[in-house]
């Protein structure tokens, strides 16, 4: 989460590095994606800001933005 340029123009809008900022959306999200699933999501900002942001980040995590909203996400972790 640390690049703040679009990495990639679609014809529905941006992929760029998630930001610190952008926490709650992505949690949102996860939620939604999980009630879809008929699951139950865990995640919180404060564990996702550490995860992706902390000190010894273990995820990185990718966002779709339109119009100045996140309707997409995706979290890549190495299998080291």
């Amino acid at each position: 989460m640390k690049q703040d340029t679009p990495l990639l123009h679609t014809p529905f809008g941006i992929v760029r590095d998630a930001r610190p900022s952008d926490t709650d959306s992505i949690v949102q999200l996860v939620g939604k994606l999980a009630a879809h699933n008929e699951d139950d999501a865990s995640l919180t900002s404060e564990n996702l800001a550490r995860d992706a942001c902390g000190e010894k980040p273990w995820i990185y995590v990718l966002v779709a933005e339109t119009d100045g909203e996140l309707i997409g996400y995706a979290a890549l972790c190495g299998l080291i």
